[in-house]
């Protein structure tokens, strides 16, 4: 097997007021119609601890990707007010082909920051799903508890002909 097609995005030192999603990171490169891993990452920072903001990924000019909306609570005593942001999925290129993560802060007075932010899609097309590559995800709300949780899993059975190279997320 060849080279998998990938695309890699990145940005550094992104910071808005507005209350309006504003993109942070963007790439026009995808190919409509083409399944694609998403795996996005973002160093976030915002300048009060009274203040929640929001992360989103789009795939196309407004169609947020189910589950990617994520809100930061910032409430906290300590000065440095750091989170990250994560996350990934599988999903297939919209007509613009183009993918894009945004941010916002919920108070104007406020200001949210991205200090180095990725967008990796890797292009799936060419690969057999549940041969070549493998994806679980769990979608439910879960309260976090302090016991061991299991939110979602998948079980690989390694044989001779599939005993390669492999990428595990």
């Amino acid at each position: 097997m060849g080279a998998v097609p990938y695309i890699y995005a990145e940005a550094n030192t992104q910071s808005s007021t507005s209350t309006s999603f504003t993109n942070c990171i963007e790439t026009a490169a995808l190919v409509s119609g083409t399944k694609y891993l998403l795996l996005s990452h973002a160093l976030t920072h915002v300048s009060s601890s009274s203040v929640n903001y929001e992360f989103q990924i789009l795939n196309d000019q407004d169609s947020t990707i189910t589950g990617s909306l994520t809100q930061k609570d910032a409430s906290s005593s300590v000065s440095d007010r750091n989170h990250c942001y994560s996350f990934a999925t599988v999903f297939t290129a919209a007509s613009t082909g183009t993918c894009r993560m945004q941010f916002r802060t919920l108070d104007a007075t406020k200001t949210v920051s991205m200090a180095h932010g990725t967008l990796t899609l890797i292009a799936l097309d060419d690969l057999t799903e549940d041969t070549d590559w493998f994806f679980a995800q769990n979608t439910s709300a879960t309260e976090l508890t302090p016991s061991e949780q299991t939110f979602a899993s998948k079980s690989l059975a390694i044989t001779a002909s599939n005993s390669g190279d492999w990428l595990i997320v």
